[in-house]
């Protein structure tokens, strides 16, 4: 079937353009949600407005999110996750978790498809991403991830011991758990003795 776009659908039509599409497609969802209309004389008539106005849209949208991209290089987008003593990540960092971030920070939802990770982005630190906000609008973010905290965390003391401190530590607390154990049982043995025989 032949339509008339009315909005742009992404990333493949825009409002005014005239195009051929399966009929479930046109019928069951294009048309239902207002995005395009059947082809037809009077509505091939408004095409060339159509255009004109998606046109001057996208130039006004462009601009606020070229705002926007310039507000991101100066703030620094912080993911926290889950990680080991290492620094090594539960997982990995997520186009999906760094979008959800950035859609927070600026108030508006960003495609998470147009944030490309190079790499598996594994460990805590810092790393430099490029993003696509908007059709020819995109901008460099410094992405910082960080430790979540769940309480679970060791408190570490402050003067360090060495290994072979510790294990001495532990023996000593040993000998001297058996050493008490042994003096009970000196002094269960001496209460026993000093009981009366039962003359027979």
């Amino acid at each position: 079937m032949q339509i008339l776009f009315l909005e742009d659908v992404v990333p493949n039509h825009r409002a005014g353009d005239v195009k051929e599409v399966k009929n479930g497609y046109g019928r069951n969802y294009l048309i239902p949600k207002g995005l395009a209309t059947l082809a037809t004389k009077g509505a091939l008539q408004q095409a060339e407005s159509l255009r004109a106005a998606a046109a001057d849209r996208r130039l006004k949208e462009a601009e606020d999110w070229q705002v926007v991209a310039g507000e991101l290089e100066t703030r620094p987008v912080i993911v926290k996750m889950r990680a080991g003593p290492t620094g090594r990540l539960y997982g990995s960092v997520t186009n999906t978790l760094i979008a959800a971030e950035i859609s927070s920070m600026i108030e508006r939802k960003i495609d998470r498809r147009g944030i490309r990770i190079p790499e598996p982005i594994r460990t805590l630190g810092v790393v430099k991403l490029s993003i696509k906000l908007f059709e020819d609008v995109g901008g460099d973010i410094e992405l910082h991830v960080e430790g979540e905290t769940d309480g679970s965390e060791f408190i570490i003391d402050e003067d360090p011991v060495s290994v072979d401190e510790a294990l001495a530590a532990v023996d000593e607390a040993a000998v001297a758990e058996e050493e008490a154990a042994s003096t009970d049982e000196s002094a269960d043995a001496d209460d026993g003795d000093s009981e009366e025989t039962p003359k027979s």
